[in-house]
């Protein structure tokens, strides 16, 4: 795999994302799919520089699968977050933060 593709599995951020989406999401972490994972993202950059990077979140419509409502964000035609998922991702960065920096 070349530098940029991904950050190892057994990374201590890595452990520490999926640490603290289960302690948040409260279900056993499951990989994405390849075909739903983005070939580009801002990791990509960070590992190329050789530093470590994690791509985390809760899933797309973790909170409500399927619904729309008013207090969805939209960026982009057909592209929208819920702030049901939003204030999700938070704790699970805010969990990561503090697992990484008590290790």
């Amino acid at each position: 795999m070349a530098s940029g593709e991904r950050t190892d599995p057994a990374s201590p951020y890595v452990r520490s994302c999926i640490r603290a989406y289960e302690e948040v999401m409260g279900k056993r972490h499951e990989p994405c799919l390849s075909e739903q994972a983005s070939a580009w993202t801002d990791c990509n950059v960070f590992r190329r520089l050789g530093i470590p990077a994690v791509s985390s979140g809760p899933g797309a419509g973790a909170s409500s699968k399927g619904k729309k409502g008013e207090r969805d964000l939209q960026f982009a035609a057909g592209e929208s977050q819920r702030m049901d998922d939003l204030e999700l991702a938070a704790k699970i960065y805010v969990a990561a933060a503090v697992d990484i920096c008590l290790k």
